[in-house]
């Protein structure tokens, strides 16, 4: 299948070319003709499967084909994402393939000056991104209207739930009419059983509700067994043997998130963090370095986490295991992306024996496992580590 079957306008095919994407991922093949035709539906896949596409290009067709200008604060679509990272990751693709259309968008997030926010609502918008909070806090004082909403979306549906978002969700949905066309999207939700679906879609068509379990091909997998007194020190290790200058670090909490940035950072490693008690332009800032090089580890939560994409992440690792397995999946879906290699090690300790046994169980085969030695283990750190490696953040 490819796009042209789609019937998409030729400014948006026009704009798949110039972004060398020629042939639809299989999410995008399901979602797109569906979407089109204007039904509710479900789509859950893996991450880096194309899901954002797979709504905005139908969206924006549709928006495109049947234009008008909305009223004063109303919006004709509206997409609900988690974080603040996420929302701008979905407006950065909506830049990108509005740009050879008149339709209007803005992004409503905590961290933006709400007056120019007012400003923009008042106008009349085709699309808003947004974070449930920022978007509730405009709604409540009368400066967006949702009755004449025409199209609904939920990315990483599963997620605003995880956060608390569900009360938000249902008073920001209660003026929003049945005609408007409902649709959610999450990369590890089995969106059928959702109550919140049941709630707010209309007998919707699922897809993928099968998560893709299997990693890339290219993702070399170890796990360590590492009493946690240890962990610091062979982190620091597997940074060093590796030579690791772009890569991620995942830790359960923003406690421990922190404690690893100051450790490495007094180790020598260029290291920043991003976890939930960092305002909205820290976090940004930081991700930016990150993604220019200038940071090479960032140790975050996976909440915190969510919604970031940075290309050529060559190495994951999980400094915790998570509790659910299919959040392994989706913090290995950050390297290997595309045709690209990547590595990916953990380090567990014996209370998270369970953790390990759940993730195999998912994955259907036993993570290969590197033996180490107390004394490897036992590492002693070197505040005066005389590599090329200079601590950049405090």
């Amino acid at each position: 299948m490819s796009f042209d079957s789609f019937n998409l306008l030729g400014v948006l095919k026009k704009t798949l070319a110039e972004n060398n994407i020629t042939e639809p991922t299989e999410i995008q093949s399901q979602v797109i003709p569906t979407f089109l035709e204007k039904k509710d539906l479900i789509a859950c896949s893996s991450t880096g499967s194309g899901k954002t596409l797979a709504f905005l290009l139908p969206l924006i067709n549709l928006l495109y084909k049947e234009r008008y200008r909305s009223k004063p604060k109303h919006t004709r679509a509206l997409i609900l994402a988690p974080t603040t990272e996420l929302a701008k990751q979905i407006e950065k693709e909506i830049k990108i393939y509005t740009a050879k259309t008149k339709l209007r968008y803005t992004l409503i997030t905590t961290g933006r000056d709400i007056g120019v926010q007012k400003h923009e609502t008042s106008r009349g918008l085709d699309i808003i991104v947004a974070t449930p909070g920022r978007l509730l806090t405009l709604f409540d004082k009368n400066h967006i209207k949702l009755n004449d909403l025409e199209y609904l979306i939920l990315d990483e549906a599963d997620l605003m739930l995880d956060m608390g978002f569900i009360k938000d969700i249902q008073e920001l949905i209660f003026p929003v009419p049945d005609t408007c066309v409902k649709t959610m999207f999450s990369a590890t939700f089995d969106c059928k059983t959702s109550s919140l679906t049941k709630e707010i879609l209309n007998d919707p068509i699922v897809f993928g509700v099968k998560v893709n379990h299997n990693i890339a091909d290219g993702i070399e997998q170890i796990v360590a067994k590492v009493q946690s007194r240890y962990k610091p020190s062979f982190l620091h290790k597997i940074i060093m043997k590796y030579n690791i200058r772009r890569g991620m670090v995942f830790a359960k909490t923003k406690k421990s998130v922190k404690r690893i940035t100051e450790f490495l950072l007094e180790n020598g490693v260029n290291t920043a963090q991003i976890h939930g008690d960092l305002s909205r332009r820290e976090r940004e800032e930081t991700l930016q370095e990150f993604t220019d090089g200038k940071v090479e580890i960032l140790v975050a939560t996976d909440v915190a986490a969510r919604g970031i994409h940075v290309d050529r992440i060559s190495h994951i690792i999980n400094y915790n295991l998570p509790r659910d397995p299919e959040t392994y999946i989706h913090r290995l879906g950050r390297t290997g992306r595309g045709k690209a290699n990547g590595f990916a090690a953990s380090l567990y300790d014996e209370k998270e024996r369970n953790e390990l046994k759940a993730i195999e169980k998912l994955l259907g085969f036993k993570i290969k496992k590197i033996k180490i030695s107390d004394e490897d283990a036992s590492f002693q750190s070197s505040k005066n580590y005389s590599g090329s490696r200079k601590p950049k953040r405090k």
